[in-house]
């Protein structure tokens, strides 16, 4: 039932007394900071609380507030939070009993108003990270599922993270709801204070702001650059605007129920008459983009109760096993990072299929594999349109885009984050949005997957229908390091079992000798990551020539110097590698494999004046250097 408390959680205070077998943890002493957050976190806490024991309707499903796992500091680097007396990394907390420093996080589910066009009415996940200085400022707000609305900006085409984040508009529209606006960032271009306005980045008074972005603390609201108010390149950074405006920061503005209700209005319609010429252009263009998850709810859904959040009963589609050691783990006593890994790796059930980096374990239930695949033949059978998963496969379909994003969400929440959180922290610890999808492989359709890297933080494949043989899934290193080409170990998927591992991980799937195999891959992404700088890939020179298993004729120069090209791959990528980067390739590298290249390079050279003739020279000059001794 919709609002409900889940039936998994339950569960897993049944199996608590069972399976725990701990000693109850003393209270902490509750001590008043003087930044003044344990008021704010008492608030915030209570308010949750008082949520859960009266859920408003519009309210499908929310999450556990806790204290933030990883933070992003002014120069964009990631700041782990390890376990300590106060505050578990994965527990809720009484409100009473600890002051954790912030910020703090909740995840919430909302339904959209029932006057919402159709492409709306869907539960929809909202990330709140809330500051110390709560409720004085506002949370930062992101939705991580799919959507185009006038509240929220287009995701960040860079960071490919899938996520909306509230839009200067809603911003607006939030505060003007409590009161006048009086302290904002205002961004604006060319790396210049007093640059070109860009008020679709605009942030919140107590949202850190990285270094890069250049703009003023607005600190009376009226959206100009007054002469007290600080201005700043991008070279430099306020943190926060609040911490130069404190002056101007009205007390006790906001609460969460009215915040989470203002929310769920600018789902169904304009928040101000203002706006709704505007909102209405954009829904209109939301409504084609989900046209598909329309039209399939209009066509049928076999299982309803995947489509929403809370609908799935995950007692019956986890495995009971690992479902039973994720509560004892995560639930339990409050174990650090390197001891819940410790646990996890103890029980026997995840294995290491390469250290540190490669984990596989028992996940779904085959009843649930059975129902899963009836939804997507159900799919199959409506014969609508979907946009294929990427580039390299040609029959699997986007779970999102038919209407499975609530049941992936529950999926992540329950297993995917807290396995990641721990196996890896830097990635994994603060996962917030998603992309699903299913791969097929057959005979005459997709009987391989050539290696790659994954577009995630953090990849789950599992397979959920077996009836094949071959098609090893096979591993090499991680992207950008010296033996990114190298082969490790192949692994042989099995009915239900899982595989997660970094999306930086190259691998690919070789060919299917028999029978079908779907699987269900879900690429997790964290916000936190994919804005910082430990997100940035350097690549490393090769040390040695590759392993042929781990060559891809999509990605690779030298491809054709070590297997034979498919039928029908030349054409379309040879001249298209960029594996390894100029200037990383290994010593031995051989410029004759990359004749044809050349050959292509000088004839466009010499249709386009002799820019491709010099680029060649300038390539054959750096080659030449690296064999030449030191």
């Amino acid at each position: 039932m919709v609002g409900a408390f889940p039936r998994w959680k339950l569960l897993f205070l049944l199996f608590s007394f069972l399976v725990s077998g701990e000693k109850t943890i003393e209270p902490a002493v509750l001590v008043e900071q003087p930044d003044g957050t344990t008021k704010g976190w008492i608030q915030l806490c209570r308010e949750v609380n008082a949520l859960r024991s009266n859920l408003p309707s519009f309210v499908a499903k929310l999450g556990d507030l806790y204290e933030a796992r990883q933070t992003i500091s002014k120069k964009r680097r990631l700041l782990q939070r390890d376990h300590n007396h106060t505050s578990s990394l994965w527990q809720s907390l009484a409100c009473e009993v600890a002051s954790p420093g912030g910020p703090w996080r909740l995840k919430v589910d909302l339904e959209a108003p029932k006057e919402a066009p159709p492409a709306f009415r869907k539960h929809h996940r909202v990330v709140l990270v809330f500051p110390t200085s709560w409720p004085q400022s506002l949370p930062s707000i992101r939705f991580t599922g799919q959507l185009r609305s006038l509240y929220v900006k287009p995701p960040d085409e860079d960071k490919s993270d899938h996520v909306h984040e509230a839009s200067s508009k809603l911003l607006a529209r939030l505060q003007e709801a409590v009161g006048p606006i009086t302290c904002m960032w205002r961004q604006t271009g060319g790396c210049n204070a007093t640059g070109d306005r860009e008020p679709e980045k605009d942030r919140l008074c107590g949202e850190n702001v990285p270094l890069g972005n250049s703009g003023f603390c607005d600190c009376n609201g009226d959206g100009l650059m007054n002469g007290a108010e600080p201005g700043y390149s991008c070279e430099s950074s306020p943190g926060s605007c609040e911490t130069r405006c404190p002056q101007e920061v009205q007390k006790g503005r906001y609460d969460l129920h009215g915040l989470l209700s203002q929310l769920h209005r600018s789902l169904g319609g304009a928040l101000h008459p203002s706006d709704q010429t505007a909102w209405q252009r954009t829904a209109s263009t939301f409504e084609e983009d989900a046209s598909t998850v329309v039209k399939y709810a209009a066509y049928g859904r076999k299982h309803e109760e995947l489509f929403w959040a809370n609908g799935l009963k995950l007692e019956d589609a986890i495995d009971p096993r690992i479902f039973k050691l994720i509560f004892k783990v995560f639930n339990g006593t409050r174990y650090s990072r390197a001891e819940a890994k410790k646990q996890l790796l103890a029980s026997g059930l995840i294995k290491e299929i390469i250290p540190d980096l490669v984990f596989s374990f028992p996940v779904f239930t085959l009843e649930f594999c059975t129902l899963l695949m009836e939804e997507i033949r159900n799919f199959y059978g409506s014969k609508l349109p979907a946009r294929r998963p990427n580039s390299m496969n040609n029959y699997g379909i986007i779970l999102n885009e038919i209407g499975l994003e609530p049941m992936i969400f529950d999926l992540q929440d329950a297993l995917i984050q807290p396995l990641a959180s721990v196996l890896f922290p830097l990635e994994g610890s603060e996962l917030e949005s998603h992309h699903s999808f299913t791969i097929r492989y057959k005979g005459g359709e997709d009987t391989h997957l050539d290696v790659h890297t994954d577009d995630s933080d953090v990849t789950f494949n599992v397979n959920i229908f077996g009836n094949y043989t071959g098609a090893p899934l096979v591993f090499c290193g991680i992207n950008g390091e010296p033996d990114h080409r190298h082969f490790r170990t192949a692994y042989q998927h099995q009915l239900g079992y899982a595989i997660i591992h970094k999306g930086r991980h190259r691998h690919g799937a070789e060919d299917i000798t028999g029978g079908e195999r779907m699987n269900l891959v879900v690429w997790s992404y964290s916000y936190n990551y994919r804005h910082s700088k430990e997100s940035i890939k350097v690549h490393q020179r090769e040390a040695a020539k590759p392993d042929e298993r781990c060559v891809s004729y999509t990605h690779d120069r030298d491809f054709g110097r070590y297997k034979a090209w498919p039928e029908g791959k030349k054409e379309r990528f040879l001249g298209r590698g960029w594996c390894p980067p100029r200037g990383k390739e290994y010593v031995a590298w051989h410029w004759r494999i990359e004749k044809r290249e050349r050959e292509r390079a000088s004839e466009g050279g010499r249709e386009g004046g002799s820019e491709g003739a010099r680029e060649l020279l300038r390539d054959k000059l750096f080659h030449n250097s690296l064999l030449t001794p030191s």
